[in-house]
Parts: structure tokens; C-alpha cells; sequence
């Protein structure tokens, strides 16, 4: 028995060899039988949400139609994280995907990670035509940001024009406010823009109204620099508004630009009736201010002023 014991050990290694082979062949076949990660995606948001943010349609149907979940928010590592397929589609101006997805049954009113809706984000930075699908869908356009922020709000400051006008068309709010207590009109006279102001007031944009520190929309056009033309003061004063008003510190317009040496502007504000006389709650007029510059800026608008003021 002793004889036979190597030769039974010998086969039964060289059959574990042999088995272990086969095995290993049955394995490596079967891994080169299957396609890899490249050749096949598991249905999921990240791959709906690029094909949305390129605007890729088969893209879109492809991936709804493999189980993609419409709604799901992308991951923070994903261009702009924390957004549904709908609001990057949005955010891209991809009219066409919007409404694929709209009709794939995407929420028009879901959050993104920062409180923000669709059509805020296509206010910010789509055009018309986004937006108007949007809305067709049911998209609230008096919804706010964690900021209050409104969607007419976020195209007053930076939208497209057409987009502001089809959030007024759609009947929004012209005069809500954010947490600042600041209005869509101050939005657009603080970016400089003419045709936005004139929008809002034709659509009934109240001129005297006043954010959190007492600051109108007027105010903030005279305070302003080179980045508010002379149009678009004009078209605040051509709404009529109250000269008188003053900030929480007694600060009126005229003082805001006197304050910039903005020698145009004083003029402008004086031929259409603000009170020189007026004083801050430290005593101080127009004149004041204009002179606490020291330069010639101010001095320039003091003598503007000390002429008012005869």
C-alpha cells in the first residue's frame, strides 16, 4: 500500500491542476464573452443628464425608455451638481429637451440642491423659448429660491430679454421681493439694462417701492457708474418718481450721485425737481456729499449744485 500511496497523491494533484484549468478557461471565456463598461451603461440620472445637457433627444429617449429616473438629482461632481435632467436641459437652453423630458413626465417644479427651480435656471441663462415650454408645463413662475429669489427676478438681473417678457406675459409678480427686499426692477437698473427697466415699468413695476435699506430703484440708477447708462435713468424719471425719498439713512438719490462726482446725473435728477436742500440724518445735503470727494469729480458737481442752490 505504501507503493501505491505517491501515484494516488500524483493524480489527485494533477486532477486539481487539471480542474483548476478548466475553470480558469471557463472563467476567462466567459469575461470575453461579455461586453465591457464602455459597451454598456446601466440605465441612471448621470447619463440622462448629460445627454440633457447637450440636448440629445435619442440620447434622452434612450436612456427614459432603459429606466432612467427622470427627476433624480445629479451628483455634486456633475457640471452643476445637485440638478434633475429637466434643469440642465434648462440651464443649457435645450428647448427641445425640456420638452422631451416634460414629456417623459419631469416635474417642472422639483428642487435642485439650492432651492432652485427649471425655469429659474432657464430665466438665468436660456432663452424665450425654453422658457415658454416651461410654463406651458405648468411651471410656477412666482416659486421661490432659498433666497426668495423669483424667476422674473433672475432674468430682470442677468436673463434674456424675451424670457424676461414671457414670465410678465405669464402673469407674474412684478413687485415681489427677496429676502433684501429687492424688486426685479432693481435687479435690472442694477445691471444696466435699459430695455429691462422699461419692461417692467410698462408692465406696471412700482417706482417708488424700497428694498430692506430704503434704496429704490432710482437710487440705485444715481449711485451707479458707467454700467448705468443715461436711458435708463431717464426712463425711471419718466416714471415719476417720488424725489424726496430717502434711504434709512436720509440718503436721497440726488446724494447717490453727487456721492459718485457724477456730474450728468446731478443735472439730470435737478431738472427733474429732487430737492438740493435736502439733508441726511448726519445734516449733510447733495452739496456735501459732492465736496467730501475732493477731486474734481466732486467738485465739478458741487458747483452744479451751489448753482441749484442760488
Amino acid at each position: 500500500m505504501s507503493e501505491k500511496r505517491p501515484v494516488s497523491l500524483l493524480v489527485t494533484v494533477l486532477g486539481l491542476f487539471g480542474l483548476g484549468g478548466l475553470m480558469y478557461y471557463g472563467i476567462d471565456r466567459l469575461s470575453s464573452d461579455m461586453p465591457g463598461a464602455a459597451d454598456v451603461q446601466s440605465p441612471n440620472s448621470t447619463t440622462l443628464y448629460v445627454a440633457a445637457s447637450s440636448g440629445d433627444i435619442e440620447a434622452i429617449r434612450r436612456e427614459i425608455q432603459r429606466g432612467a429616473a427622470v427627476d433624480e438629482i445629479s451628483p455634486s461632481e456633475m457640471g452643476r451638481g445637485g440638478m434633475t435632467a429637466l434643469m440642465a436641459a434648462a440651464a443649457a437652453g435645450k428647448a427641445e429637451a425640456v420638452k422631451a423630458l416634460l414629456a417623459a413626465g419631469s416635474k417642472p417644479n422639483t428642487r435642485s440642491k439650492d432651492g432652485k427651480t427649471a425655469l429659474m435656471y432657464a430665466s438665468l441663462y436660456a432663452d424665450a423659448a425654453t422658457v415658454r415650454a416651461l410654463l406651458d408645463a405648468g411651471a410656477q413662475y412666482d416659486a421661490r429660491s432659498d433666497d426668495q429669489w423669483t424667476s422674473l427676478m433672475f432674468a430682470a438681473n442677468r436673463g434674456d430679454p424675451g424670457a424676461l417678457e414671457a414670465i410678465i406675459a405669464a402673469g407674474a409678480n412684478v413687485d415681489a421681493k427677496n429676502k433684501w427686499g429687492q424688486t426685479a426692477l432693481m435687479a435690472a437698473t442694477r445691471a444696466g439694462d435699459t430695455a429691462k427697466v422699461k419692461a417692467l415699468l410698462a408692465a406696471g413695476a412700482s417706482i417708488n417701492v424700497a428694498d430692506n435699506s430704503g434704496e429704490t430703484a432710482l437710487s440705485i440708477a444715481a449711485a451707479g457708474g458707467d454700467d448705468t447708462p443715461a436711458p435708463l435713468l431717464e426712463a425711471l424719471l419718466a416714471a415719476k418718481p417720488d424725489l424726496r425719498l430717502a434711504n434709512t439713512e436720509g440718503v436721497t438719490a440726488l446724494m447717490r450721485a453727487a456721492d459718485r462726482g457724477d456730474q450728468s446725473k446731478v443735472i439730470t435728477l435737478l431738472n427733474a425737481g429732487a430737492p438740493a436742500g435736502a439733508k441726511d440724518h448726519n445734516g449733510w445735503t447733495a452739496l456735501d456729499w459732492a465736496k467730501a470727494r475732493g477731486d474734481d469729480q466732486g467738485l465739478a458737481a458741487a458747483r452744479v449744485l451751489e448753482q441749484a442752490a442760488k
